[in-house]
């Protein structure tokens, strides 16, 4: 990989995930705080600015936490921010369907990163 393409991937790191930004089939890694991830998930905010539709914490998503994983799918339905459905092999909810269904989680865009 060329240098210059390397201080792109680094420079992008640095700015956090927007709504413009996401997209399917890129990479993203969930941050590294589990209560946090697990209050973001749940829908329990501070105050009502913050509050936006659960997605829900189900037992085996702790497990995501601090990793990285492919983006299967994009929701903007029913939220304020995107809720993102990301490809993980012991997930449980169908996120993109078809003959061969993929399986993962939704999460929160706020509860994602860049890689």
């Amino acid at each position: 990989m060329k240098w210059s393409r390397k201080l792109a991937v680094v420079e992008a790191r640095c700015l956090p995930l927007t709504p413009g930004t996401i997209e399917r089939g890129m990479w993203v890694r969930v941050k590294p705080c589990c209560e946090t991830v697990k209050k973001l998930c749940r829908g329990d905010g501070d105050g009502d600015e913050t509050r936006d539709y659960a997605v829900g914490w189900e037992q085996g998503m702790d497990d995501t936490v601090g990793r990285p994983f492919q983006v299967g799918v994009v929701s903007r339905a029913h939220r304020k921010s995107p809720v993102v459905g990301l490809s993980v092999n012991n997930g449980l909810v169908a996120i993109a369907g078809g003959r061969f269904p993929t399986y993962g989680w939704f999460f929160p865009l706020e509860a994602l990163e860049h890689v």
